[in-house]
C-alpha cells in the first residue's frame, strides 16, 4: 500500500466538501426529530469518491462534529457522528477506485440503509429520546424508501456531473 503526499490542494478541497456538507445537512434539509430529507449525502459520497474510504470517514465525522458546533439543533450525540463516518467508510469502500455503476452504488446504499439508518440511527434516536424503538423503525423505514431513489441518482449524477469534470485524473 502506497502512502500519498497530502498537498495543501487535498486539504483545502476536502476541507470545502466539510463545509459543503454542514451548509446542505444543516440549510438545505426538511427533518423532524427522527428523519432528515436532504442532500447532506452528496458531498460525503464525493469526498470519499476521490479520497478514500478514510478520508472520507474522518472528513464525514468532522462536518458532523462541526455543524454541531456551529449550528446545533439539540444535545450532541455521538453515535450520529459515528454513523457519518459509516457513511464516508462505506462510500469509499464501494466506490473509491471503482465504476461508479449501479451495482456498486445500489450495494453500498442497501449496507447503509440496513445497517446505518435503519439499524444504527433507528438505536441512535430510541436511546436519545426514549420513543419505542419500533415506532422510530417505522418512521426511518419509510424515510430511507423515500431516500434510497434520491440518494442513488444523487451520486450517480453528482459523479457524473461534478466528480468526473473536477477529479477526473482520480477515475
Amino acid at each position: 500500500m502506497s502512502k500519498k503526499k497530502i498537498t495543501t490542494k487535498m486539504l483545502v478541497t476536502i476541507s470545502l466538501f466539510i463545509a459543503l456538507h454542514v451548509v446542505v445537512t444543516r440549510f438545505l434539509s426538511w427533518e423532524t426529530q427522527t428523519i432528515r430529507i436532504g442532500f447532506g449525502f452528496v458531498p460525503v459520497s464525493l469526498c470519499s469518491m476521490v479520497f478514500g474510504p478514510y478520508v472520507g470517514a474522518i472528513s464525514a465525522f468532522l462536518s458532523d462534529f462541526v455543524g454541531m458546533l456551529i449550528f446545533p439543533k439539540g444535545p450532541y450525540f455521538p453515535g450520529f457522528g459515528l454513523n457519518e463516518a459509516l457513511y464516508g467508510l462505506t462510500f469509499g469502500f464501494f466506490l473509491y477506485k471503482k465504476k461508479k455503476d449501479y451495482k456498486h452504488i445500489l450495494s453500498c446504499l442497501l449496507l447503509q440503509t440496513l445497517f446505518i439508518d435503519l439499524g444504527l440511527a433507528t438505536l441512535w434516536l430510541h436511546i436519545l429520546y426514549k420513543n419505542p424503538y419500533w415506532v422510530v423503525l417505522s418512521n426511518r423505514l419509510a424515510t430511507a424508501i423515500v431516500m434510497l431513489p434520491i440518494k442513488y441518482f444523487g451520486i450517480k449524477y453528482g459523479w457524473e456531473f461534478i466528480g468526473k469534470r473536477i477529479f477526473a485524473k482520480n477515475e
